[in-house]
């Protein structure tokens, strides 16, 4: 298909690589972008910004980047194409979620535009030092493909390219510009629309009972759909099958990582795009690739002029790495030679050149192993017999769930079905979002658009999805340590935007799935596994803490008050902006016995016994004791402008026509 005119500045143009990046992304549909400032990438964002409102599209800068790294991934399952840009120590931030991207089948693109390292190192100056994290950063076996442009017109076509990449093969495409690069000025023609080739997304157009979202037409790739089309699909960043469930057995964990690798492995050489010249013939053959191709050239030409016989091998695609061309290449010389940015190993460094027999390119260019084993597949409980009106809203083929017995975590989830059913939600437009935890499991049992993300990313993913689809109504489920410790900033920071997200936080008072912790929220001189004697450090009043960051709707019930409970979501679902419920839950396993509260039975006694109802109650007197009174009630109800409403105002007042509102995000 061809690019979308709205998005294409055709001409003749004088701009550096970082604006060069940024009109190709836009060329080539991106709609979505999430960043933080950091140098020497911000140009690209900073441009995207200032471009986007007027081809419609969404830009936000996040309050970090590993917010930044799995917001553009919420977006991308919202319907938008998407990326961030960083340098150096934001890269290495974003490795887990590139990580999620590779494991989720997630199409998306992270610019880096390199700089010196390690560490702060030389935030002005150039390098290639991230070519070995960009392949093998993130844990794991896993493919993803990686392009180095050398000039701001390559940054434009490349971009292109790698969000074409990005989209035909489900990965994430790392695109590979250094600062020089991303700095250097130079002309660039943009071609009309019609003449950009555009790769449309695997977008399914299976019936929903026919649709499995990781199963495959025999090409490795599977198709996708977007959260509020009636999939009702689940994604997880755990090992899983074909219909996204997790499994941990080896079978499934084999056959996953080997087509993740494989689908890319198959296509190499189709990915593999370099530039040769005089490899007949030479004696020594130039390796390189990024801004060092440029620096070689002359390098090149004046040994040539001596009447050295030279080749030049320049990689556009640095991964996958093209090792069958580079195999090929004529073996009667005397041997090969390598240019880079960095010296022996992976850190940093000035350029050098050095002669190598035979060997072409770092030492660790290698691939990884796959994992072996054979088990069968674990089929998960059985539907129960009796008819119970939540079943509509479960995965009842992964009934029986993890939880122990006598955990309140079950018994919230009810509580939120019977609010889906009272409050008469349309769940086709629902999307449920969880991070890591006992409750982060909550998103593999509602049947819903659902997604387990990374642990505390929960809001940023969720904050994605809301953006490039606005007509989602997005709920975040997840525990008090996945949203208040990790997650903790991004927290506050959705508070403060009034992002209209619904947040449930199941507040068990430990880490309990980790065997018990002290969390932020658990009371002083409680007893956990890392606080023996007893924790001293004083623990959130979340709901004070959101309150005063922004949040237009804050409520605290316990486990054994479930009728309020299921009255303060559906109030929750009928309010626009940031909420928040915060639940008492019990964990007999852990914190109860630790403290000696007896079991589940003996903790809805001390709900019922401690508990005292106090709406409106000021939230600066909320806070929760080891054995003192719990105040629930609905504290906050009041009305402020969302993000959405903000920012649409803005762009309206300051462009006026020339504002484009964001269409409903689809990929054609």
């Amino acid at each position: 298909m061809k690019a979308d005119p709205r998005g294409v500045l055709t001409g003749t143009h004088f701009i550096d690589g970082d604006h060069a990046c940024c009109e190709g992304a836009l060329a080539a549909g991106a709609r979505f972008a999430a960043g933080y400032p950091i140098t020497p990438s911000t140009e690209v964002v900073e441009r995207f910004a200032s471009r986007v409102p007027t081809v419609g599209g969404t830009f936000i800068q996040m309050e970090d980047e590993l917010a930044a790294s799995i917001t553009l991934q919420g977006a991308v399952w919202g319907g938008a194409k998407a990326f961030t840009v960083t340098s150096g120590p934001g890269f290495s931030l974003m490795m887990e979620h590139i990580g999620y991207a590779a494991m989720t089948e997630t199409p998306c693109v992270f610019v880096d535009v390199q700089r010196g390292g390690p560490s702060t190192g030389l935030p002005t100056l150039p390098a290639q030092a991230d070519m070995m994290q960009a392949r093998w950063g993130s844990h794991g076996d896993y493919e993803i493909i990686a392009l180095c442009p050398n000039s701001p017109q390559e940054c434009f076509d490349l971009t292109i390219k790698a969000f074409n990449l990005a989209e035909e093969f489900r990965v994430p495409v790392m695109f590979m510009m250094d600062e020089v690069v991303g700095h250097m000025t130079e002309k660039v023609v943009i071609p009309p629309a019609d003449q950009i080739e555009v790769v449309p997304r695997r977008h399914t157009s299976k019936r929903h009972e026919d649709y499995f979202p990781y199963g495959t037409n025999g090409d490795l790739v599977p198709e996708i759909a977007h959260a509020g089309e009636g999939y009702n699909f689940h994604v997880t960043g755990l090992t899983h099958d074909e219909r996204g469930y997790p499994n941990m057995t080896p079978q499934v964990q084999d056959n996953l990582v080997r087509r993740l690798q494989n689908k890319i492995r198959g296509a190499a050489d189709r990915i593999a795009s370099f530039e040769e010249e005089g490899l007949d013939s030479a004696d020594v053959v130039v390796i390189s690739y990024g801004i060092t191709s440029r620096v070689a050239q002359r390098a090149i030409e004046l040994a040539r002029a001596r009447n050295l016989r030279i080749g030049k091998l320049r990689l556009i695609t640095a991964w996958p790495f093209p090792d069958k061309q580079i195999r090929e290449l004529p073996r009667e010389g005397t041997g090969r030679t390598r240019t880079e940015s960095w010296p022996d190993g992976a850190g940093g460094g000035a350029s050098g050149c050095r002669r190598m027999p035979r060997v072409i390119g770092p030492p660790c260019w290698r691939r990884g192993a796959s994992p072996r084993g054979h088990s069968e597949s674990y089929p998960g409980g059985q539907p129960m017999s009796a008819i119970n009106p939540v079943e509509p809203f479960l995965r009842m083929d992964r009934i029986p769930h993890i939880w122990c017995p006598g955990c309140g975590i079950g018994t919230t989830v009810n509580c939120f079905t019977r609010a889906l059913i009272d409050s008469k939600i349309d769940t086709q437009s629902l999307a449920l979002v969880s991070g890591i935890g006992c409750t982060g499991r909550v998103a593999g049992y509602v049947k819903l658009d659902s997604f387990h993300t990374t642990h505390g990313r929960a809001i940023p993913f969720a904050t994605g999805l809301k953006l490039a689809n606005p007509k989602l109504n997005v709920v975040v489920y997840s525990g008090d340590g996945d949203l208040s410790a990790i997650g903790g900033n991004h927290l506050i920071h959705a508070a403060r935007r009034n992002i209209d997200l619904k947040v449930i936080c199941v507040n068990n008072i430990t880490y309990a799935m980790t065997g018990g912790q002290t969390a932020p929220t658990t009371p002083e001189h409680a007893i956990t596994s890392t606080s023996p004697y007893g924790t001293f450090e004083p623990g959130f009043n979340l709901p004070h803490l959101v309150e005063a960051a922004g949040a237009v709707y804050v409520a605290r019930w316990t486990t054994f008050h479930v009728r309020q409970l299921a009255r303060s979501m559906q109030e929750m679902f009928k309010k626009k902006g940031f909420c928040f419920i915060e639940i008492l839950s019990p964990c007999p396993t852990l914190y109860q016995r630790r403290n000696k509260m007896g079991d589940g039975l003996d903790t809805m006694k001390f709900y019922k016994e401690k508990s005292k109802v106090k709406n409106d109650a000021p939230t600066s007197e909320v806070g929760l004791t080891l054995n003192g009174e719990i105040v629930v009630g609905k504290f906050v109800d009041r009305d402020r402008p969302d993000y959405g409403s903000l920012m649409r105002t803005q762009y309206v007042e300051a462009l006026g026509d020339r504002y484009v509102e964001c269409p409903e995000a689809v990929c054609s």
